[in-house]
C-alpha cells in the first residue's frame, strides 16, 4: 500500500526509522510515505505539525531535569491502538515499531535516552483501562508488561512502583473507543481524570504527563460526494466545538500537557478552503490532511500512516522539550514549492 502525495514537496524526515526488533516488517511492505503539500498552504500552516501547536500547559506544575542530559528512563505509552502505533497491511501484526511511540524514543534520543514500554491496547477504552481484565494478548503491544488478572491501571502503576525514580514520560490517548461502545462523553472525561490523578499520584510532580487528541475520521466521507458534505461539517464542528475542549479538561487537574493533534492535523480549517491531491482532485485541506496522515482515504481505516504517527512524535518531543526546558533542534523548515 502506498501513501496519497499532495502538490508541493513538503518534508518531514521520515528516515528516521526504528530498528524493527520481532516484527515481520520489511522494506518491501513498509508503505512509501512521501509528503506533499498544496501551494494553497501557508509556510506557518505547514510548520504547525513540527511546532508546538496547540499545546496547553499549566505553568504550576515544575518539573524536574534528569542530572545527565542522556539519562536513562523509561517512556510509558498508554491508550489504545494510537499508542500502539497500529497500522493495517503489517501481517496483521498490532504494533507495527513505526507508530508515534517508537518514533518519539528517535526524536529525543539525543537529548534522553528512553526505553519505551508501550501499554497501548488495541480497542481500549478509557473505562477498560480501569476495570477491564488486563488487555487481550492479541491487542498488546510487543513485550509489554500487563499482567493477567489485573486491570491495564494496575499493570501500569505496578510498573512505575517497580521502577521509580526512573520514569521520564507518560503520553496517554484514549477516547476514541469510548465513543464507538457509545459511552457518554461526560463518563469518558471522568474515566480520564481519575487515569491522570492514578498516573500523577505514582510518579509525582516531576514527570511529564503528555495527554492527546484525534482528528476528526469522518472528514474522509466526504470523498463520497455531496450528499456526505453536511454531515462531515456537523462532524467537525462537533469535534472542535465539543468533543476537542472536553478532552483537553480531563488534563487539567493532574497538570498534564495536551497537545491537539486534531488543530495540528488541521481538521478546523475551513472546507472551503482546498488544496490538489491525487487521486481525489481539488478536496479540503482538511481532508486532504486526512488522506496523506492516515489509512481513511485509501482503505476506510482511521489508522495513522507511518507518517501521521511521524507528526505526532514530532509535537510529543516539541511539548516534551518545552515542558523540561530542553532546546529545540534545529528543524528544517518545511519548502513550499509553487505552481
Amino acid at each position: 500500500m502506498v501513501a496519497p502525495t499532495m502538490d508541493g514537496v513538503v518534508a518531514l524526515d521520515l528516515a528516521r526509522r526504528p530498528t524493527v526488533r520481532n516484527c515481520d516488517v520489511t522494506e518491501e511492505n513498509f508503505p512509501t510515505m512521501t509528503l506533499r503539500f498544496s501551494q494553497l498552504l501557508s509556510t506557518a500552516m505547514a510548520v504547525a505539525l513540527i511546532a508546538p501547536v496547540g499545546l496547553k500547559f499549566n505553568e504550576s506544575v515544575t518539573l524536574s531535569q534528569p542530572t545527565s542530559p542522556v539519562a536513562t528512563s523509561y517512556y510509558l505509552s498508554l491508550g489504545d491502538s494510537l499508542a500502539q502505533g497500529f497500522q493495517p497491511g503489517f501481517n496483521n501484526r498490532a504494533e507495527t515499531l513505526y507508530g508515534y511511540s517508537n518514533q518519539v524514543v528517535t526524536d529525543l534520543k539525543s537529548q534522553r535516552h528512553f526505553i519505551l514500554e508501550n501499554f497501548g491496547c488495541g480497542g481500549e477504552t478509557s473505562g477498560w483501562m480501569l476495570t477491564a481484565n488486563s488487555c487481550a494478548v492479541h491487542n498488546r503491544s510487543l513485550n509489554s508488561a500487563y499482567v493477567q488478572g489485573e486491570t491495564p491501571m494496575e499493570s501500569v502503576l505496578r510498573f512505575i512502583a517497580r521502577h521509580r525514580g526512573h520514569i521520564g514520560l507518560i503520553t496517554l490517548i484514549i477516547g476514541i473507543n469510548d465513543y464507538v461502545t457509545n459511552t457518554p462523553l461526560s463518563q469518558t472525561v471522568t474515566n480520564i481524570e481519575q487515569i491522570c490523578a492514578e498516573l500523577r499520584h505514582a510518579v509525582g510532580s516531576g514527570v511529564p504527563i503528555i495527554g492527546l487528541d484525534y482528528d476528526d475520521p469522518h472528514l474522509a466521507q466526504w470523498l463520497q460526494g455531496p450528499s456526505q458534505h453536511a454531515a462531515v461539517a456537523a462532524s467537525v464542528q462537533q469535534v472542535e466545538a465539543v468533543t476537542d475542549p472536553a478532552l483537553q479538561s480531563a488534563y487539567v487537574p493532574s497538570h498534564a500537557t495536551f497537545v491537539d493533534v486534531a488543530k495540528a492535523f488541521q481538521t478546523f480549517v475551513p472546507l472551503t478552503t482546498t488544496v490538489t491531491l491525487a487521486p481525489y482532485g481539488t478536496i479540503p485541506v482538511a481532508v486532504a490532511r486526512i488522506c496523506v496522515y492516515t489509512w481513511a482515504c485509501s482503505i476506510d481505516n482511521p489508522h495513522p500512516t507511518t507518517a501521521g504517527y511521524s507528526a505526532m512524535a514530532l509535537l510529543i518531543a516539541s511539548a516534551y522539550r518545552q515542558i523540561t526546558h530542553l532546546p529545540t533542534p534545529l528543524t528544517r523548515i518545511p519548502a513550499i514549492k509553487h505552481a
